[in-house]
């Protein structure tokens, strides 16, 4: 019998599925934390980048699906399969791989849902406060406090001499043919000219 050296040693933090786990563990923090509003969850635009965030991680999931059938792959191919399931390794494993394909079809679909769905937020916004009418310290989108150092393109930075942070200007730019919000049309929302 011969070892294979070619992956890390159990219960290290690069085995496959110990990744898999931690990202598992993510996801219920994020479910944790946003069971109420709080600083950082409270508007459409914090609604929108998660809706981005999840599309990234279900557009990952087809490969990653596709590839968690690899290792059964490679065994057959190696002629090292056996079942208990009263019939053949082969058919086992071509109804395993059949799954993983549905499985990766319905990735695919989930992830053009949430974009769209995030294309449709992208056409919210809150009412300003009156609180906030002269705040030159937050978006006038989102309400978020501009982030100076924050220099992502999407991230919460004043965008130029606007009163909008990066994140609603790059929302407003990635708008769908019906999108419209006070960013591009703010005469619609009776606040001056369009940008």
């Amino acid at each position: 019998m011969t070892t294979d050296h070619t992956h890390a040693s159990p219960g290290s933090d690069d085995q496959p599925v110990v990744l898999l786990h931690a990202a598992a563990d993510l996801i219920r923090r994020f479910n944790h934390a946003t069971h109420t509003a709080r600083p950082g969850w409270r508007t459409p635009a914090d609604s929108y980048a998660a809706l981005g965030a999840l599309a990234e991680i279900t557009g990952r999931l087809t490969q990653a699906i596709t590839q968690a059938g690899r290792p059964i792959a490679a065994s057959l191919h190696q002629d090292r399969l056996y079942t208990t399931a009263g019939t053949t390794p082969v058919t086992v494993a071509q109804q395993t791989a059949a799954g993983l394909d549905g499985a990766a079809e319905r990735a695919d679909h989930l992830t053009a849902a949430l974009r769209g769905a995030q294309g449709l937020v992208s056409t919210l916004g809150t009412t300003t406060p009156p609180s906030h009418d002269n705040d030159d310290t937050a978006c006038r989108r989102c309400h978020r406090t501009f982030q100076p150092d924050d220099h992502r393109f999407d991230g919460y930075a004043r965008h130029r001499d606007t009163p909008w942070c990066r994140a609603c200007v790059d929302n407003c730019d990635d708008g769908h043919t019906e999108h419209i919000c006070v960013i591009c049309d703010p005469t619609r929302y009776g606040q001056g000219e369009r940008r």
